[in-house]
């Protein structure tokens, strides 16, 4: 008599499986949570290095915006650290002054947007637009017709760029 050959797992070769599936588990679970640690600590350098950006593509917009034909008056002044272009408004295309300003109490960059008004004081408007800013250089070498400007932040970051001015 012979006997019916029974299909299955064993025991042992199920508990196998199941300390093989438990160990994978484990080791998911340690990767994803130093995954988890390592983003957090790098988190907020990301989002300085972005903010830094965006605002380094506000002063080179702000120079490319301003076309005023005729005009030999200098657009770009630096003094006491800040950084002043004079160049187009969004709204009707109006000049509008952009002042780069440094706070080293509050540790921050602020742009201060001047926009003159015909019968009146013209309207300010300050916007923050980097925190946690341990400097900010600017140069303009005007032999050169250059504009240099270096942001530097928390734990040695820094961002730089640096245009022609015309």
């Amino acid at each position: 008599m012979s006997r019916a050959r029974i299909r299955g797992l064993t025991l042992v070769e199920l508990l196998l499986a199941l300390g093989l599936l438990g160990s994978l588990s484990f080791a998911i679970a340690g990767w994803t949570t130093t995954c988890a640690r390592l983003s957090g600590k790098t988190a907020p350098e990301v989002r300085w290095r972005a903010a830094a950006a965006a605002t380094l593509r506000q002063v080179g917009d702000d120079l490319l915006a301003g076309d005023f034909l005729g005009e030999k008056s200098v657009r770009v002044m630096v003094e006491d650290g800040s950084l002043t272009i004079r160049t187009r408004g969004l709204e009707g295309g109006g000049p509008v002054e952009h002042a780069f300003a440094f706070d080293p109490a509050a540790r921050s960059l602020d742009l201060v947007e001047t926009v003159p008004r015909p019968n009146g004081a013209p309207d300010r408007t300050v916007r923050r637009l980097l925190s946690d800013v341990s400097d900010f250089r600017v140069t303009l070498d005007l032999e050169k017709q250059t504009l240099a400007v270096l942001l530097t932040g928390p734990n040695g970051l820094a961002a730089s760029r640096a245009w022609s001015v015309p």
